[in-house]
């Protein structure tokens, strides 16, 4: 009866370790459990891999004479641009895939960012329409590796965003 009990025991306490001994992890796990010439090498090798996104949030921050993104440099692929705008006035974002310098668009007699007198070194690619003071908003897109411009092209009391200096590089490797 002793014996009985102490497999069981044993048995059960197998049980317990095989359940218990999984990965809990969501990393990829790659395994090559044979060596050289396809011979069983009798122990696992494995190269974790992180699960991969193609999606970056990048906070972009309005007052009513600046435009800051935070990261400025992403890598390609879906940019999640989260926008707050903390100024008084509404303001937008555009997103200009250009080399020309943040300050260097086509503007028009009110300093506003001009896409139609630009001689096609500037492509607006996505843009909100106006933010509200103390309002949030979310503009995805997806970007490729190269240069771009951040702006606000809101007027207000005459005066164009762009030209109060609401503009930032942005850099997508």
């Amino acid at each position: 009866m002793l014996r009985v009990l102490v497999s069981l025991t044993l048995l059960l306490g197998a049980a317990l370790f095989v359940a218990c001994g999984g990965d809990d992890d969501d990393d990829a796990v790659t395994a090559s459990p044979t060596g050289a010439a396809g011979t069983s090498t009798g122990t696992r090798e494995a190269t974790r891999t992180p699960a991969q996104t193609d999606e970056t949030d990048v906070s972009v921050t309005l007052t009513d004479d600046s435009l800051t993104p935070d990261p400025d440099t992403v890598p390609a692929g879906r940019i999640n641009f989260n926008i707050s705008n903390t100024g008084e006035h509404p303001h937008t974002l555009i997103v200009i895939l250009t080399d020309l310098p943040p300050d260097g668009l086509t503007t028009s007699a009110q300093g506003q960012f001009d896409p139609a007198g630009s001689a096609g070194g500037e492509t607006i690619l996505a843009q909100t329409s106006g933010i509200g003071s103390g309002a949030n908003d979310v503009l995805s897109y997806e970007l490729e590796a190269g240069s771009y411009v951040l702006i606000s092209n809101a007027v207000i009391d005459g005066v164009a965003d762009y030209a109060n200096g609401m503009y930032a590089a942005f850099t997508v490797e």
